[in-house]
């Protein structure tokens, strides 16, 4: 196991903000350099990073408690501590979606009815299974 985890810019910023979210952290609107870049960190380093986010994950949303983004950046070091990262093809979903396919199961269905929309058919027949990760959600770090 190495010694050092490969971490993309823009996760370890988000890290930063979230450890101390009232420093003067610049917002990622206003970001001057280019966050595109990956690092190496020291693996002790992004794991006490993790163990530190990780402590209160909750959230209470009615109350305006959101704890999501910290959770997001949680989920994607420890990825990156196993040498992954999350599918930039499909988000992590799996699938992605083709608009073409799902018109083509539209029109399937109301051919089937005659002419007439009785249902939605909703999102699923749209979905296709994303060649990028295999349908995991996630790749080895490195290949997007």
């Amino acid at each position: 196991m190495s010694q050092f985890v490969t971490v993309s810019d823009v996760v370890w910023h988000e890290a930063l903000r979230a450890m101390d979210p009232l420093s003067i952290w610049p917002d990622p609107d206003k970001r001057e350099r280019n966050l595109d870049a990956d690092h190496e960190y020291p693996r002790a380093l992004v794991e006490a990073a993790v163990a530190y986010l990780s402590d209160d994950l909750g959230c209470d949303h009615s109350v305006n408690i959101c704890m999501c983004g910290t959770v997001a950046v949680v989920q994607e070091l420890v990825l990156n501590l196993d040498g992954k990262q999350t599918c930039g093809a499909c988000s992590g979903e799996g699938a992605t979606w083709d608009r073409t396919r799902w018109e083509e199961a539209r029109a399937k269905q109301i051919a089937l009815w005659r002419g007439q929309e009785l249902w939605d058919i909703g999102d699923g027949p749209g979905y296709l299974p994303c060649q990028t990760c295999n349908e995991k959600g996630t790749v080895p770090y490195g290949i997007l």
